[in-house]
């Protein structure tokens, strides 16, 4: 996912959000900085590399300001925010 401008996720509470492969939320300096918003559950199940795209390696990176109120379940490799 590309984010710019200051763009904004909401994982609501009670809501899931799932991340089944190794792709990132990618932040190139265009605008302000990216929000994530998480009050629901972010969780990592999967690490499969995203087709059709360069693949840095294992893990998912959020390139965004992570602000948790909710869970964070990383089940396989890793999660990195900020």
């Amino acid at each position: 996912i590309f984010a710019f401008n200051g763009a904004v996720i909401n994982n609501l509470l009670g809501a899931t959000f799932l991340v089944e492969s190794g792709s990132d939320l990618v932040y190139e300096n265009v605008g302000e900085r990216p929000q994530f918003h998480n009050a629901g559950t972010f969780r990592k199940t999967g690490d499969a590399p995203p087709l059709g795209h360069d693949y840095a390696g294992p893990g998912t990176t959020l390139e965004a300001d992570f602000h948790n109120s909710g869970a964070v379940e990383a089940q396989h490799n890793h999660f990195r925010a900020g």
